[in-house]
């Protein structure tokens, strides 16, 4: 099967399927406007880095821009149709190395968010059974059909993207989809869906040679390209169009809200500790075969804090967030020098943590809580502040084992360096945090809570420089630590209502 008949092939199985969505007289229909934001695979390359320059992947949000209709038929099934716009972003992050002490690093993102496409499909929702049918799952097939092939200015003097017409690829697409749609009312009135769906694609968007740069000696490798699947895991918020849905009764609101407002106030008090995994410490160095000086990928910190949950009066499944956290900043060093760059021609092979400093962590939030057995399952969204409140200044040193009976200052360092706060970091971090967490009662009023922790913040939290230096060879570089969790977190509280 040739290329283009393979193509046809899939537009006709496309059709056919928008086609067997209207057999089975539809009665009833509901129209739906949809904003989206949603990510792509990381764009695949084939020339990466070099001794001083290193290219990486990254993921860049995108977004789309459509109308669902949905329709139940006589038999009770229920399918969809969607048609829209959508984008798809590809991103990059550069590091060129320098080797001096002056200017160590340059690090910075090259993004793009473009490849414009009318998408349109349709496919079959299940709902899923219970005690109410608000959310359920649905399997599609979805084409797109690309209106320009918009890739341009995304190169540096280092390293670059071209957009050779002769590359393009066929503009248009096939993609699987599956997602999970939850039903709820904004108000209390306004039907919405939020769905959470992928798209699954084996045909590339986007696919054109690439080039990178060797900075000392000029010379361009140009052997290799980049690839852009066309596949993509997003969110979607759906509202219905129906004008009846837009007329809010307030008076009626508002004297049931007065109505539920009796009694004094409803709140949780706890203490809180979290153990998490932190991201391990970045460094910026000349990539050379005779070692290697990375951060640990798998260390530990923790963090302690008080939290305040104020219940919702109209719903006592939800409830407001407030809370501060202390916690510790670490950084890792893990290096590694082959016996031919030591002194002593042994091999070096070591990693190593160490405390940096201290935060302050404040965060705001919403909380939801819904039955699971005999207990409760929370879930808690907030945002998140952190706040450096000490002045770092840590030294990272290793030296060779041959040289350890000499006094202490005339031992010679093959790794040296310090991390520091006049290097520069962000004086404030934001970020978002998710805890689901399982909640047990001690008695009427106590309780606990068991569960899990996920925070990713922007900056960076602590800065520094550090040389490599064998007595022949001298490297500079430098390094940075952000903020991230992953862990696990309990806690023990008190409830201002035994009933709770």
């Amino acid at each position: 099967m040739t290329r283009g008949t393979c193509i046809n092939f899939q537009a006709f199985l496309l059709c056919f399927g928008l086609l067997f969505l209207c057999h089975d007289g539809l009665v009833v229909a509901q129209n739906y406007f949809g904003l989206g934001v949603h990510f792509a695979p990381p764009v695949r390359l084939d020339n990466c880095c070099n001794s001083y320059v290193n290219a990486k992947p990254i993921l860049v949000p995108a977004y789309s821009i459509s109308f669902k209709g949905i329709w139940e038929t006589k038999r009770k099934k229920e399918w969809y149709c969607e048609l829209g716009i959508s984008t798809i972003g590809l991103g990059v992050n550069i590091q060129n190395y320098f080797n001096d002490t002056v200017e160590v690093w340059n690090d910075f993102n090259l993004k793009h968010v473009g490849f414009p496409s009318v998408l349109f499909g349709g496919g079959r929702i299940f709902p899923i059974s219970g005690k109410s049918s608000n959310h359920g799952v649905s399997l599609g097939l979805e084409g797109s059909f690309r209106i320009t092939h918009d890739l341009g200015g995304f190169f540096t003097n280092t390293f670059g993207l071209s957009t050779a017409s002769d590359d393009y690829t066929f503009p248009f697409f096939l993609r699987f989809n599956a997602g999970y749609t939850l039903h709820f009312k904004w108000f209390g009135q306004l039907p919405s869906q939020l769905h959470l769906y992928s798209n699954i694609s084996l045909q590339d968007i986007a696919r054109s040679p690439q080039y990178i740069v060797n900075p000392l000696t000029g010379q361009s490798n140009d052997e290799g390209i980049y690839q852009l699947n066309n596949s993509e895991i997003g969110l979607k918020l759906f509202t219905n169009l129906e004008k009846g849905n837009f007329k809010f009764n307030r008076k009626s609101s508002k004297i049931k809200a007065k109505q539920k407002r009796g009694g004094g106030a409803n709140f949780r008090l706890s203490i809180e500790g979290q153990l998490y995994k932190p991201p391990a410490t970045e460094y910026f160095i000349p990539e050379v075969d005779s070692f290697s000086l990375k951060g640990v990928k798998f260390s530990f910190t923790n963090q302690i804090g008080v939290k305040t949950e104020i219940i919702h009066f109209r719903n006592e499944n939800w409830a407001t967030v407030l809370g501060i956290g202390l916690g510790k900043t670490t950084s890792t060093t893990h290096f590694r020098a082959e016996p031919e760059f030591t002194s002593d021609g042994l091999l070096i092979d070591s990693p190593n943590g160490g405390f940096v400093g201290i935060y302050l962590i404040p965060n705001l939030g919403l909380a939801y809580k819904h039955q699971l057995g005999r207990r409760y399952l929370q879930h808690t969204f907030s945002t998140t502040v952190v706040l450096p409140i000490t002045k770092e200044n840590e030294s990272i040193q290793m030296v060779e084992r041959s040289f350890l009976t000499l006094p202490p200052h005339l031992v010679p360092k093959i790794l040296d360096g310090e991390i520091n706060y006049k290097y520069g970091r962000e004086k404030i971090l934001f970020g978002l945090e998710y805890q689901p967490e399982l909640l047990y009662r001690i008695d009427k009023r106590f309780f606990y809570g068991l569960g899990l922790v996920f925070n990713y913040s922007w900056g960076i939290i602590a800065q520094g420089r550090v040389k490599v230096d064998n007595g022949h060879t001298k490297y500079f570089g430098g390094l940075t630590q952000s903020f991230s969790k992953i862990g696990i977190m309990a806690r023990i509280g008190w409830n201002s209502n035994r009933h709770q």
